[in-house]
């Protein structure tokens, strides 16, 4: 919105797009695991693939979308990202036992809600240290928290390499 020039309206339509990925990406990731791809690894390897070159497309050109690219930016990171709830949950009850999938299934869920809960107070803390201009934060504090979001999406790339497939192996 600061960046971009865009009145809340504009900016809350855009980030209505992140919803949007959100709903719509998971069943479809489920529907590419099961009667695509007939395997979950390869969904969470491309899904992990496009956050990581979304990602870094916001880190290293911040301000140089058009506004209808933020709409597909912003759904496609949700409907990516959103690998975990489709294929990262499903692969963690095909990994244990029945009478272990519903504690192993809270753990991954711990850490969904623990990303949150760092990764909120970690950028604000970062916006915050490159300051402001006037209401506005600066350019470079978005740079810099996208920079951390982009290194985060590598590191979960490689971890999803480092996953086994689960699909038919009970």
């Amino acid at each position: 919105m600061q960046v971009y020039g865009m009145s809340q309206a504009q900016a809350g339509g855009i980030l209505t797009m992140l919803a949007v990925g959100l709903v719509t990406g998971a069943p479809f990731l489920s529907w590419l695991s099961d009667k695509v791809f007939y395997r979950r690894k390869p969904v969470l390897l491309l899904s992990s693939a496009a956050v990581t070159i979304l990602t870094g497309l916001l880190a290293f050109f911040t301000d140089d979308f058009p506004a209808w690219a933020l709409y597909a930016l912003f759904f496609m990171i949700t409907a990516c990202g959103n690998a975990v709830g489709a294929i990262a949950f499903t692969m963690n009850k095909e990994l244990f036992a029945l009478e272990l999938a519903g504690t192993a299934t809270g753990l991954v869920n711990l850490f969904c809600f623990a990303g949150g809960a760092v990764f909120q107070p970690l950028l604000g803390a970062i916006l915050e240290h490159y300051g402001k201009v006037g209401d506005a934060f600066r350019l470079e504090g978005y740079r810099a928290a996208f920079l951390v979001l982009f290194a985060s999406a590598i590191l979960a790339s490689v971890m999803a390499v480092a996953t086994h497939e689960t699909l038919g192996k009970r």
